[in-house]
């Protein structure tokens, strides 16, 4: 990655703690992706290449793959190899991002798969040979991460488009989890659309007189102290005796509770 848009919080990567964990599977997932694709493009079994764990270098994330036999075939340097001025890696990579009938990526925009899965299945990402890493695997946010790999300027729907490809159905997937989290306390929690783009915000009474209110983000958007404006606004438009708190869509799906909880913190 050259470098990291604006309102992004993509410098995470490092020690395996909870608030790197949806940076981390999105880099996990765009990791596998591109071997399973470079494993089409040369006629191999996926098993020839080995994903690397995911690490920063010089504060940008960086994602790896090797050829799985030391002093193997050369597949590696195949896909480093450059036509017309670009490698072969990232040529696959806008394939998969921009071909609708790329051999991979094509049939994970199916009406059918994009309503049932979630996050990855069988039918996308999931092999036995990568089952150890099911419970990370997102195939949403594998092609987001590609997205900013190979453009600096995206900023994953801070700028309010959500047209690409692998965005399209996020306004959709923050409502559910929205949803998800009233039903969880249907009698004190409600939903309120908010911002200039209309997030989910879940409100709820603290018990003290005043509420809380659960805003669902992307897992890419920084809550720190580079809040993006959208972010912001939302805050803003919330009462002051309101906490605010960030919950995103990669934690909301995979362990709620532990989501809310940890957003208190």
């Amino acid at each position: 990655m050259r470098s990291i848009a604006p309102g992004l919080s993509m410098d995470r990567l490092g020690p395996r703690t909870i608030e790197a964990t949806n940076l981390r599977a999105a880099a996990v997932s765009a990791t596998h992706m591109i071997a399973q694709r470079a494993a089409f493009a040369l006629d191999v079994d996926p098993e020839e290449f080995e994903p690397l764990e995911p690490r920063p270098r010089d504060g940008l994330p960086v994602i790896q793959i090797a050829d799985t036999l030391v002093n193997g075939a050369g597949f590696c340097r195949r896909l480093a190899g450059s036509k017309d001025g670009e490698p072969l890696a990232v040529r696959l990579i806008r394939s998969m991002l921009d071909d609708p009938s790329d051999p991979l990526t094509g049939c994970f925009f199916d009406v059918e798969h994009k309503y049932d899965c979630g996050r990855s299945c069988y039918r996308c990402l999931q092999r036995y040979g990568n089952r150890s890493f099911h419970g990370l695997l997102d195939w949403r946010l594998g092609l987001s991460f590609m997205r900013c790999l190979i453009d600096p300027n995206h900023v994953v729907g801070l700028d309010g488009d959500f047209s690409r490809r692998e965005l399209e159905d996020w306004p959709a997937l923050a409502e559910r989890a929205a949803e998800d989290i009233c039903r969880l306390s249907p009698a004190s929690r409600s939903v309120q659309n908010m911002g200039p783009y209309g997030l989910p915000v879940v409100i709820e009474p603290n018990g003290a007189g005043g509420r809380e209110a659960f805003v669902i983000i992307h897992p890419f958007w920084s809550t720190g102290d580079d809040i993006p404006k959208i972010l912001a606004d939302i805050r803003d438009e919330l009462p002051s005796t309101t906490g605010v708190r960030f919950i995103d869509t990669f934690e909301a799906s995979r362990r709620l509770l532990g989501a809310l909880d940890y957003s208190r913190t």
